[in-house]
């Protein structure tokens, strides 16, 4: 998807203070070309490199619990602290055992890709999924973990009883009835749990029909698209952006039509952008006059022209 797995967009923003910046610098720009470690570090003191490694710590340590948990996604955190400590018990009953080889070959990657993501969680880096490396690691560890947890239960100078391995099977009992209250999603085709909302069609269909190939400007948070009417046209900006920012953006990719996607949760922050309300929403954006809403009311997407005269295409 993203080219060489190495040298890419996201090796770029990987060194950014916030997500957002990364919708400001296009590729061509002079502060895109030189970003990097030694940017970076030119231009941070001591105290901010701290600051931006213990944001990344608590974040990214939050996420990795989330991303132990099973279940229910408020059983999350308990389950996932539970699994964290069993796994780690696990590592130092491994370590004791002397298999420290395994604990290098296993844990130093995963130590490293997670030392990576504390550093990128304030750039964006911060899905769940990108979690599931050392999570898989720290699950193997608790299975060992539950094991030395019920020999010393037993009793520590006895020989280990003979059923001590039972006891990741229990763990893996307790995380499957977890899933219990969410059984019924396991029955379904997956591809059942996503579908295209029915008021978007004639949004797509107006933007593919009446917008050329430069697109429309879309909030970076919506789910919108317009890649099943035929053609996928967006380019996403945060809305939380200034209104001088946005204006900016759209002058830059020379679009002529923003559409606002009122479940985003920004709408209502920036209630000087909207123009009068009717029935469906505002009727304008940052002086761009409403061309196109959907059919709710009030409307979920809002399509906004810019002023002047109209060319067969916008």
């Amino acid at each position: 998807v993203w080219g060489n797995p190495f040298h890419n967009r996201n090796a770029k923003l990987f060194w950014l203070d916030e997500e957002y910046r990364g919708w400001l610098l296009p590729p061509e720009s002079e502060l895109w070309k030189t970003m990097g470690p030694l940017e970076y570090f030119r231009g941070h003191d001591f105290l901010e490199i701290v600051e931006r490694i213990w944001t990344g710590l608590a974040g990214a340590g939050g996420l990795l619990v989330d991303t132990l948990g099973t279940g229910p996604q408020d059983w999350h955190g308990l389950i996932g602290l539970g699994l964290l400590g069993l796994s780690g018990l696990g590592v130092w009953t491994a370590w004791r055992e002397g298999r420290r080889a395994e604990l290098l070959a296993l844990l130093l990657p995963s130590g490293v890709l997670f030392a990576a993501l504390v550093w990128g969680y304030r750039s964006g880096m911060n899905g769940t999924r990108l979690f599931i490396g050392p999570a898989l690691v720290l699950a193997l560890y608790a299975a060992v973990g539950a094991r030395e947890l019920v020999i010393r239960l037993w009793d520590p100078s006895a020989p280990p009883p003979r059923h001590a391995w039972l006891a990741p099977g229990l763990v893996s009992i307790l995380a499957l009835g977890a899933l219990w209250p969410v059984r019924a999603g396991l029955s379904r085709d997956p591809r059942g749990f996503w579908s295209i909302p029915a008021h978007w069609g004639p949004v797509a269909e107006w933007l593919v029909e009446n917008v050329d190939e430069r697109g429309y400007l879309l909030s970076a948070k919506s789910y919108f698209t317009t890649w099943h009417a035929g053609r996928e046209m967006r380019h996403m900006a945060p809305f939380d952006w200034t209104d001088e920012e946005l204006l900016r953006e759209a002058q830059r990719r020379k679009v002529k039509v923003i559409v606002v996607d009122a479940s985003d949760e920004e709408f209502s922050s920036h209630p000087r952008r909207f123009g009068a309300f009717d029935a469906h929403g505002p009727s304008s954006f940052l002086g761009w006059p409403r061309c196109f809403n959907d059919s709710l009311r009030p409307s979920q997407l809002l399509v906004y022209c810019r002023p002047g005269p109209k060319d067969s295409k916008l």
